[in-house]
């Protein structure tokens, strides 16, 4: 299982996506915000598919919907109607949470997002997708379940590092980078700038140094 950090085309961590693509490794579960990496002339994840290397891909809106009529499928999209690739839709509030929880070392969190809805109708139930469902009420609200994500190896993007891997992020760095570098066994950060250690501001370091396990240059 390997998280990619990335938002709205921006923040991929594209060197290394290239690298894993070369390395070939297959049956690989991806998690990330979806196929936008080309958007803003980057490749996003579109190395890895090209490849075969998914077998799925878990994210909050893995492709954008198009008609026919508006134009081709992306690579996503057909090979999810192939039946090549597994999908796993997870809304990015709690996708975010189930991650900040498996990072934190949590089984995982009760959430009211979706209690009472078609895919949690009680507490014994299982939901439309066969998934077990565990409700509580809390509070006077019901509360489904949610486990926590840890991962094996996340993938992330950084404008500065140290040499002890504090990480300093630029933009939309900000918005998967911090809780995936927490939520994996290994992280590989992909930086810009690598200073020493001391070297950086360390008011406005967001990821420690605890949570990075490589540190390689961007190319």
């Amino acid at each position: 299982m390997v998280l990619i950090a990335g938002y709205a085309g921006t923040g991929w961590p594209e060197s290394l996506i290239r690298a894993l693509a070369d390395l070939g490794s297959k049956n690989l579960t991806v998690i990330c915000q979806g196929e936008w990496g080309e958007h803003n002339g980057g490749s996003g994840i579109q190395p890895l598919l090209s490849n075969g290397q998914l077998r799925k891909l878990i994210s909050p809106m893995p492709f954008y919907p198009l008609s026919s009529a508006e134009g081709p499928m992306g690579e996503v999209e057909s090979q999810w109607k192939s039946g090549e690739l597994e999908l796993e839709v997870v809304p990015q509030g709690i996708l975010a949470e189930r991650l900040r929880s498996g990072g934190a070392g949590l089984g995982g969190i009760f959430l009211p997002t979706g209690a009472g809805s078609c895919i949690a109708t009680n507490s014994s139930a299982k939901g439309r997708f066969g998934k077990e469902i565990e409700v509580r009420n809390i509070g006077g609200r019901d509360h489904r379940f949610e486990s926590g994500l840890k991962a094996d190896f996340a993938l992330l993007r950084a404008r500065y590092s140290d040499a002890l891997g504090n990480l300093i992020y630029r933009g939309t760095q900000r918005n998967w980078n911090p809780v995936m570098a927490m939520a994996a066994r290994v992280s590989i950060a992909e930086v810009d700038e690598i200073h020493e250690a001391g070297g950086l501001d360390g008011e406005l370091v967001v990821t420690p140094g605890i949570f990075v396990k490589r540190i390689v240059k961007t190319v």
